[in-house]
């Protein structure tokens, strides 16, 4: 999933509740303190700040969810709360087993490729 599908996808959910984008970025930050950047996914091609992460658990199922906080993980680094945030999402998600026999594949054709 790019990050511009993702933004689509986030923005009709919202549209379809009746709540507009600020409105739930405003919501996010006055519960965590953060602004999570929704706005920034499409434009910048960057993904949320992670604090938005367990708020789009309303969003995305878990194939997803493990797919985008994967990605997060690769673009975080090493990073102290915000990888233990996502460790601790990643840990919670029950991707399918076919969505985990995809990805494993997709890695070992990767792997295959750089030899």
């Amino acid at each position: 999933m790019t990050n511009e599908e993702l933004y689509e996808r986030i923005n009709s959910m919202l549209k379809e509740q009746g709540v507009g984008i600020s409105q739930f970025e405003s919501k996010v930050k006055a519960e965590t303190g953060k602004y999570p950047n929704l706005k920034i996914t499409k434009s910048r091609l960057s993904l949320p700040n992670t604090v938005a992460f367990p708020y789009l658990t309303m969003f995305f199922n878990d194939d997803e969810m493990h797919e985008l906080t994967l990605k997060k993980i690769d673009s975080v680094g090493d990073n102290g709360e915000a990888f233990d945030l996502l460790d601790e999402i990643l840990s919670s998600l029950e991707p399918s087993k076919e969505y985990l026999y995809k990805q494993r594949l997709k890695r070992k054709m990767q792997r295959e490729v750089v030899r």
